[in-house]
């Protein structure tokens, strides 16, 4: 699925700085990540008890980066991102790697 992301919103910039790294992708790199990535789950409609429709977004897991984005596949937006540094006890075990 080809997937053109058009913005990264400041929440997925920030959670990028916190669990990825200072230096945030631009839009470019990250539509080359999304295309270089495992399509873990498209994004998908529901329909809410309310009558209102919630879209669900869709999961990338691009490997060699240790990151998943969640993109918004209506507006085309990266809204989220997890890596390894989520993991209970990551700071313990990169404390123990480097000693």
């Amino acid at each position: 699925m080809k997937v053109k992301v058009q913005a990264l919103t400041n929440y997925f910039k920030e959670e990028w700085r916190e669990r990825v790294g200072p230096d945030v992708p631009s839009v470019g790199l990250v539509r080359k990540i999304i295309e270089e990535s495992v399509y873990l789950q498209r994004g998908m409609p529901y329909h809410l008890f309310n009558g209102e429709y919630y879209h669900k977004p869709g999961l990338y897991w691009h490997v060699e980066r240790c990151v998943v984005l969640k993109i918004d596949e209506v507006e085309m937006t990266a809204i989220s991102v997890f890596s390894p540094r989520l993991a209970p006890g990551y700071d313990q075990l990169r404390v123990k790697s480097e000693e």
